[in-house]
């Protein structure tokens, strides 16, 4: 598998550039900078579950400044943060990990908006 600065290391930056612009009227989507598709991705990425350590190591974050970039990037929206608290809902077992039981229970509950 192809290391991720080696697959971005043969893209030619004007030309990505003018696809991307191509596509987006196309689509007939409002004016975005492509710069934020960056937001988009690691929002979705944190969202969805990905560990903050992975989306780091994708977008090319040092250890000293993941913290900062995932605040400055990652636009978590208050569901994100609704499950993330409802997680202490769950009850620990004797390992101190969270029970498959009580998983499967909150993933079958719709959170209130």
């Amino acid at each position: 598998m192809a290391d991720i600065a080696e697959m971005g290391a043969g893209i030619d930056g004007s030309a990505l550039y003018r696809r991307y612009k191509k596509a987006q009227q196309g689509a007939e989507l409002r004016s975005l900078r492509f710069h934020d598709l960056r937001h988009t991705c690691v929002t979705r990425m944190l969202e969805g579950g990905a560990p903050l350590s992975v989306v780091a190591s994708i977008l090319g974050w040092s250890a000293a400044t993941t913290v900062r970039m995932a605040k400055r990037y990652g636009h978590i929206g208050q569901l994100a943060q609704r499950q993330a608290v409802k997680l202490l809902d769950a009850k620990p077992t004797r390992a101190g990990k969270k029970s498959n039981e009580s998983r499967t229970d909150r993933s079958s509950q719709s959170l209130p908006h």
